[in-house]
C-alpha cells in the first residue's frame, strides 16, 4: 500500500508539473500527458481502495464481525 501511496504523489508531482509548463497562448499544451497521468492515478487510487477494502474483510473475517 505504501508503494502505491508513494506512486499516486508522484503522479500528483508529475501532473502539477505539466499543467504548470502548459502556455496554451503559445501553443504549448500537454492535453495527452494529463490525461493520462490521470488516468493513471485513478487507476493507481482504485488499487489503493481494493487493498484497503480487502484488509477491513480480512479484519473482519478473522474477528469473526462483518463490517
Amino acid at each position: 500500500m505504501e508503494k502505491l501511496k508513494a506512486e499516486i504523489s508522484e503522479m500528483d508531482a508529475s501532473l502539477r508539473m505539466f499543467m504548470a509548463a502548459e502556455k496554451p497562448e503559445q501553443g504549448i499544451v500537454y492535453a495527452v500527458d494529463i490525461h493520462r497521468l490521470r488516468q493513471a492515478k485513478l487507476q493507481k487510487r482504485l488499487e489503493l481502495d481494493y487493498c484497503q477494502a480487502k484488509i477491513r474483510f480480512l479484519q473482519s473475517e478473522h474477528t469473526g464481525i462483518l463490517q
